[in-house]
């Protein structure tokens, strides 16, 4: 949660680049709590005057992220088309950190 206003506004600044932060709750599955978790993620994302996007994982979803790590926040990289792009990431990160990993994996996809 509280990298949630770095990430937002990542997402705006690296709009140019076709770049989209999306955030997955793991903490609910859809359905399941997801609206008590989006009351408290809202306002943050509006403070931010943010776009980003919050979504609630499916079980089946969870269970891929849960097989590749077992912590959040975990963060994974995917191409246009849904592929995996590079490593994941444990832990948050400043948004320096951000910039210069999100560039590291943006140069890995072709244009």
């Amino acid at each position: 949660m509280s990298e949630l206003p770095q990430l937002a506004e990542l997402n705006e600044e690296l709009g140019d680049k076709d770049v989209k932060i999306i955030g997955i709750n793991v903490d609910a599955i859809a359905g399941d709590g997801a609206g008590s978790i989006a009351e408290m993620v809202k306002p943050i994302l509006d403070n931010a005057n943010s776009t980003m996007k919050i979504i609630f994982a499916e079980e089946n979803l969870v269970n891929f992220i849960f097989s590749r790590q077992q912590a959040v926040p975990y963060t994974l990289f995917v191409d246009s088309e849904g592929n995996l792009v590079g490593d994941g990431y444990l832990g948050a990160k400043s948004k320096e950190d951000w910039i210069d990993i999100i560039n590291e994996e943006y140069s890995k996809v072709e244009q």
